[in-house]
């Protein structure tokens, strides 16, 4: 027998209904009540901000389950791509990424501003953090102080980032180990815009899907599916699938093929494929002896399809071949 292969929200609303009886009187003291705070905390607001303009830097907080940001301790602890502490100095300031998909953390590239939970871990010396936006003056302020080889001291950091989405990180002495969780953050959009933009981000992600079966499958010679594995495409990219699968035949001259396609493109014929040529490994083993084939095989996915994608095999030859040990893994990347 030969055997061959060839190719082929995160962010949830939810709302609530308060039914409240209203007199003439209580809504005219109501909306009294409202118009009074607003121009008291525009006063107060004032008072301690000379540049502070109604409606001029507009923000909405958004709550979100606590995700892991970054994590400077050591392998496993690590989050992110540093692995070290923060170092002194301005020349070891530390530029950190916030909008999009860092860390643990998913974060629209809208948000302008971040809510933090940062503690800092194993300080070698008595000094402090600042957290303030990347591109800007490290600011004479502090937002964790401690001493040498004090305990963790965790402390809540609102923070306003960088057009590009990032923050700094500054310490004056020694080393220190920092840990960012994000709790919230601050953006300029409507409810409906961003729930709309996090559904996007988070479709932008790679995925993948696996299907298996590993019972014994008589083959015939027309072409048919023996394994399907399906997911629905979010965005327009590329599916990869790799595919397995045992096979063998009662023939010494017969041919077991493999190979996957569109469950609404297969063929009516199984091309027959030189061993080691293309992305598929084969083998031919002697009459009576099993083999296996496996392979990868690219597709082009369009946006919002839900496709299909199916293991066909057939036996080419005069014998009665079988398949077991299926599986199919599709992964989807999305385009850049």
């Amino acid at each position: 027998m030969r055997l061959a292969a060839a190719r082929g929200s995160w962010l949830d609303l939810m709302g609530c209904v308060v039914l409240i009886k209203l007199t003439i009187r209580s809504v005219v003291w109501f909306v009294t009540g409202v118009v009074l705070a607003v121009v008291a905390t525009a006063v107060v607001t004032d008072a301690w901000r000379a540049d502070a303009a109604a409606g001029g830097s507009d923000s909405t907080f958004v709550p979100m389950a606590p995700c892991r940001l970054f994590d400077f301790r050591a392998a496993p602890a690590t989050v992110g791509p540093k692995g070290t502490p923060l170092g002194a100095g301005e020349a070891n300031r530390y530029v950190q990424q916030v909008t999009g998909a860092n860390g643990n953390c998913v974060i629209p590239v809208d948000a302008v501003a971040v809510s933090l939970n940062v503690t800092a871990v194993n300080p070698s010396a008595s000094s402090f953090l600042s957290v303030f936006p990347d591109g800007e003056t490290t600011p004479n302020a502090s937002n964790l102080n401690w001493g040498a080889g004090q305990a963790p001291i965790p402390n809540k950091v609102d923070v306003k980032l960088s057009p590009a989405g990032r923050i700094m990180l500054y310490t004056e002495s020694g080393t220190v180990g920092v840990i960012a969780d994000a709790v919230g953050y601050y953006t300029s959009s409507t409810l409906q815009e961003l729930a709309s933009e996090v559904a996007a981000l988070k479709a932008a992600q790679p995925f993948s899907v696996s299907n298996n079966d590993g019972a014994f499958a008589d083959l015939t010679t027309t072409p048919k599916s023996y394994l399907d594995v399906t997911l629905m495409v979010p965005v327009a990219g590329q599916v990869i699938v790799n595919y397995s699968a045992f096979a063998t035949s009662d023939s010494a001259g017969g041919d077991v093929v493999c190979a996957p396609y569109r469950s609404t493109e297969i063929p009516a014929g199984i091309p027959l494929l030189t061993a080691g040529v293309g992305w598929w490994e084969t083998s031919t083993p002697t009459f009576g002896d099993d083999g296996s084939v496996s392979g990868t095989a690219p597709f082009v996915a369009a946006g919002g399809e839900t496709v299909t994608y199916s293991l066909v095999c057939e036996e080419t030859g005069s014998g009665q071949g079988r398949v077991a040990g299926r599986t199919m893994t599709a992964i989807f990347t999305p385009a850049p």
